[in-house]
C-alpha cells in the first residue's frame, strides 16, 4: 500500500509540473524522463515480488543460451543475441539483467518520442504534453517496459518512419539503398514491428499519392521505393537462417486457420507464395492508385461530404466512433475472455475501472480525429493515427480466424498487439485537446472556477496514470496474475539450481509454470524438473510451492579426471560378437592410460556410488548407462531420434541394409560424478564401431590434454566415418565386412560443451 501512495503522490507532483510549472521545455523533458525511470521501478518491484510477463520470461530464458538461434523459435534476433552479449559480457544475474535493461529502454522511450514528435512538425509544448498523455495508457506502459522485440521495434519504427517522411518529397538515388537497409534491420529487430510499419508507410504512400501533392515521377519514385524496402525486410525474414523455425511456427499458424483446411505447406513453397503473394498484392495497389488518381475529383469530393456531415452530425457521430471503438476492445475481449476474467476474477467492474485511463484516451482520441476532420484538414500525424485504426480494424478480425489454442499460447489478441503500437501516433490528438483547454484556463487563472477546472485536470490526469500504471503491475490485492518473481523462487533459482538441483513446483496456472520454466532455464540452462512427488532420494528444500531434489549423479568435466589412475570398468558385456568387441577394444585401448578392473558382474547401484571412479562404455545396452540417462544426469543423450545436446540435436544416420555394413556414426564423450565427487566417465557410440572411435579419440587426443584444453569440457560429440577402407580384425562381423573403425578413418568434432 505505502508504494501505491508514493507512486500516485510522485505522479501527481509530475503532473503539476508539467501542467503548471514554470520549467522549461529541458526541464520538463527531463522530468518525464524520470517519471518513466519512477513508474517502471514500482511496477518492476514494488509490491513484494518482481514483476515479469509471458512473452519476456521466454526471451529471458534465451540469454544463457548461446545457440538459441538453433533451437528456438523467436520474434526478433536483436534483442535474444543482444541479452545474451551483455549478460556473458557483464556476469549479471539475469532478473537484474532484465530489470535493468526494460528500465533503460522505458527511459529511453522519452526522449526519442519527443524527438520523433519534434521530427513531424509537432509544437515543443503539445510534444511535451503528447510524452505525458501516453502514461494514461496501460498499452504504452506495458509494450515499453516488457523485454521482448516489439521493445525495439517500436523505436527503431519511430526513426524509420520519421526517416521516410523527411524524404518523400524529394527522393535521392541514396535512399534506395538506406530505407531497404532500415528495414532489413528492422526484420532483424522484429518481425512483426516490420510487418505494420511496412503496411503502414505503403498505406501512407498510397495516401500521399492519392493527396495530388506529388508530381507523377515522384510518386511512383515513392511507391518504388516503399515496395522495395518491404520486400527487402521480407526476403530477410524468409532466408535469414536464424528465423527458420519461426517461418516453421508461421507455416503452423497458416495450416491451422479456422477458415482453411488439409493445407500443407513446405517451406520452400511458402517463402515461394509469400514473395508472390507481396508481388501481385504491390501491382494490384499500384493499378488501383493509378486508377484512383484519374479521378481524384471524386475523391475530393467524399472528402468535402465527409467533412460536412461530421460538421453536420458531430455528437451522433462522435458517440457512434465511441461505441464502434468500444466494441472493437469488448470483442477483442470475448476472443481472451478466460484469461483476462481469471486476471480480473472474473470481474467485469475491475476490468472496466483498470481501464479507464484506456477508455479516457480513447475517447478524448476520436473527439479530437473528429474535430480535425471538421477542419478540414488532417496533419501527418493525424493521418499516421487513422491508419493505425484501419490496421487495428484488419487484424481485429484476422483474429476471428487464427487457430484455437491450449494454454498461455494463443493468436486470437492481435488487436491488443496494434494498440501497443497506436498511443505513440494518437497521443498528440489527445494532448492538443489538454493544450487548448491549459491555454483558456491560464488566461482565466485568477477566476475561482478557472483554478478549480485546473486542478480538476491534474487531479484527474494523475489518478488516470496511476491506475494505468496499476493496471501493468498488477497487485495481488486487486488481480489473479501469478506469472511473478518472487524471493523464495530467487532462493530456488540461485542456491539450488546452479548446484545441479532438480525443481518441482505445485499446482500452478499455465502462465505461471511457463514463466517459472522460462526463469529457471534462464539462471540455470540445463534445469531439471520434476513432479511433485518425485522418486528422487535426496529432498534438498522444501516448501508450500516448491521441492528441490538433487540427483545421485551431476554432470561433472573432463578435467575431474586428472589424476586417476585406476578406474572400475563396465561395457555392454559379451553376449554378442558386436559387444564382445566392444569390451575387448575398450579394455585394449583404456589400458594404454589407465588401470582397469572389469567389472560387468557388478551391480550399478555399486558401480555409480563407489567411490572408486568408473569408465562407462555403451549406450542403452549397457544398463549403468541407461540408469544415469533416465535420471537425466547425463547432458547429451543418445536415443532413437539421434543424439541430442543441450544446443542441437542430430538425427541418426540411415540404418545399413546389413547392421554390420556400417561407415559412419556420432559417439559422446562425457563427465559426471556421483555425491561423493567421484568421475564416471561415460563413452558411448550409435553403433560399436563409433563407440570404439570414441574410445580412441578420448586416449589419444583428450587424455593428453586433459589438464588444458579439455579440462573444463563436459561433453565431447564426434561424428566418425570410414575412411580407409580398413577395419581391426574385431569389428568384423561377417566375411564381407569391409567398413568398421581403424585409426586411419575420419572422425571430426561436431560440438563440445
Amino acid at each position: 500500500m505505502e508504494v501505491a501512495v508514493l507512486t500516485f503522490v510522485f505522479i501527481l507532483g509530475v503532473v503539476s509540473v508539467i501542467l503548471w510549472g514554470k520549467l522549461g521545455w529541458v526541464g520538463r523533458l527531463l522530468l518525464l524522463t524520470f517519471l518513466a525511470f519512477v513508474l517502471g521501478c514500482s511496477i518492476r518491484c514494488g509490491f513484494g515480488r518482481y514483476f515479469t510477463a509471458f512473452d519476456e520470461s521466454y526471451y529471458m530464458s534465451l540469454m544463457g543460451d548461446v545457440y538459441f538461434y538453433r533451437k528456438w523459435p523467436f520474434s526478433g534476433f536483436v534483442l535474444p543475441f543482444l541479452l545474451m552479449g551483455i549478460f556473458h559480457t557483464l556476469r549479471l544475474e539475469p532478473l537484474q539483467l532484465v530489470i535493468a535493461f526494460s528500465l533503460a529502454v522505458f527511459v529511453v522511450y522519452v526522449p526519442v518520442v519527443y524527438w520523433f514528435y519534434r521530427r513531424v512538425g509537432i509544437s515543443r509544448e503539445v510534444s511535451i504534453l503528447s510524452t505525458l498523455v501516453l502514461f494514461l495508457s496501460s498499452y504504452y506502459i506495458w509494450s515499453g517496459l516488457e523485454v521482448r522485440p516489439q521493445q525495439l521495434g517500436l523505436l527503431w519504427g519511430l526513426l524509420v518512419t520519421a526517416y521516410y517522411l523527411g524524404s518523400h518529397r524529394e527522393i535521392r538515388d541514396a535512399d534506395f539503398v538506406v530505407l531497404p537497409l532500415l528495414f532489413v534491420f528492422m526484420a532483424l529487430i522484429h518481425i512483426l514491428s516490420f510487418v505494420f510499419f511496412s503496411v503502414l508507410l505503403m498505406l501512407y504512400t498510397v495516401y500521399i499519392l492519392l493527396s495530388g501533392d506529388l508530381s507523377d515521377g515522384l510518386w511512383r519514385r515513392n511507391f518504388l521505393l516503399a515496395s522495395l524496402s518491404s520486400l527487402a525486410g521480407l526476403l530477410t525474414i524468409l532466408w535469414f537462417p536464424p528465423y527458420g523455425r519461426m517461418v516453421g511456427a508461421v507455416i503452423w499458424i497458416v495450416e491451422n486457420m479456422r477458415l482453411v483446411s488439409a493445407l500443407h505447406l513446405s517451406q520452400g513453397l511458402f517463402k515461394l507464395l509469400a514473395v508472390g503473394g507481396y508481388l501481385l498484392t504491390v501491382a494490384f495497389v499500384w493499378l488501383v492508385v493509378s486508377f484512383l488518381r484519374q479521378r481524384r475529383g471524386s475523391l475530393v469530393r467524399a472528402w468535402g461530404f465527409l467533412v460536412g456531415m461530421v460538421n453536420r452530425f458531430f455528437v451522433p457521430i462522435l458517440l457512434l466512433a465511441a461505441l464502434a471503438w468500444g466494441v472493437a476492445v469488448y470483442l477483442q475481449f470475448l476472443l481472451n475472455s478466460a484469461v483476462y476474467s481469471a486476471v480480473y476474477r472474473g470481474s467485469l467492474l475491475a476490468f472496466v475501472f483498470f481501464q479507464l485511463g484506456n477508455i479516457f484516451f480513447g475517447f478524448m482520441l476520436v473527439y479530437s480525429l473528429l474535430d480535425r476532420i471538421r477542419s478540414g484538414k488532417l496533419q501527418t500525424l493525424e493521418i499516421l493515427a487513422v491508419l493505425w485504426m484501419l490496421i487495428g480494424g484488419a487484424m481485429l478480425a484476422i483474429s476471428f480466424i487464427m487457430p484455437k489454442t491450449a494454454g498461455g499460447w494463443g493468436f486470437s489478441n492481435w488487436l491488443v498487439r496494434v494498440l501497443q503500437y497506436f498511443p505513440v501516433f494518437g497521443a498528440p490528438l489527445v494532448a492538443r485537446i489538454i493544450h487548448e483547454d491549459l491555454r483558456h484556463l491560464l488566461g482565466e487563472l485568477d477566476s475561482f472556477s478557472a483554478k478549480f477546472s485546473g486542478i480538476g485536470l491534474t487531479i484527474l490526469l494523475a489518478s488516470l496514470i496511476f491506475i494505468s500504471v496499476m493496471n501493468v503491475a498488477r497487485p495481488s490485492a486487486f488481480y489473479t496474475y501469478d506469472a511473478v518473481i518472487t524471493d523464495e523462487i530467487l532462493d530456488v533459482s540461485l542456491y539450488h539450481l546452479k548446484n545441479d538441483g532438480i525443481v518441482a513446483w505445485g499446482d500452478a496456472s499455465d502462465f505461471r509454470s511457463f514463466v517459472l520454466l522460462n526463469f529457471f532455464r534462464a539462471v540455470s540452462p540445463e534445469t531439471k524438473t520434476t513432479t511433485w512427488d518425485s522418486g528422487y532420494p535426496y529432498l534438498v528444500l522444501s516448501s508450500d510451492d516448491f521441492r528441490v531434489y538433487r540427483s545421485w549423479y551431476s554432470t561433472s568435466t573432463l578435467g575431474s579426471l586428472t589424476g586417476r589412475s585406476f578406474f572400475s570398468l563396465r561395457t555392454s558385456g559379451s553376449d554378442s560378437p558386436d559387444r564382445e568387441a566392444e569390451t575387448r577394444y575398450s579394455v585394449q585401448i583404456l589400458r594404454g592410460v589407465y588401470s582397469l578392473s572389469l567389472m560387468n558382474d557388478a551391480e550399478c547401484s555399486y558401480l555409480l556410488d563407489s567411490d572408486t571412479p568408473l569408465i562407462l562404455i555403451g549406450a542403452g545396452s549397457n544398463d549403468c548407462t541407461a540408469l544415469l540417462e533416465r535420471s537425466g544426469s547425463l547432458p547429451v543423450s543418445i536415443g532413437p531420434e539421434g543424439v541430442s545436446t543441450p544446443t542441437h540435436s542430430y538425427p541418426l544416420p540411415e540404418a545399413p541394409e546389413n547392421w554390420w555394413n556400417v561407415r559412419e556414426g556420432y559417439f559422446v564423450i562425457q563427465a559426471v560424478e556421483n555425491l561423493q565427487g567421484t568421475p564416471i566417465l561415460a563413452i558411448v557410440g550409435t553403433n560399436v564401431d563409433s563407440t570404439i572411435a570414441g574410445v580412441w579419440y578420448f586416449v589419444n587426443e583428450v587424455y593428453p590434454r586433459i589438464r588444458g584444453d579439455y579440462s573444463d569440457v563436459h561433453y565431447i560429440v564426434g561424428l566418425w566415418k570410414e575412411a580407409d577402407d580398413d577395419v581391426w580384425p574385431g569389428l568384423k562381423f561377417d566375411s564381407s565386412d569391409g567398413n568398421g573403425f581403424s585409426p586411419g578413418d575420419r572422425i571430426t568434432i561436431i560440438e563440445k560443451g
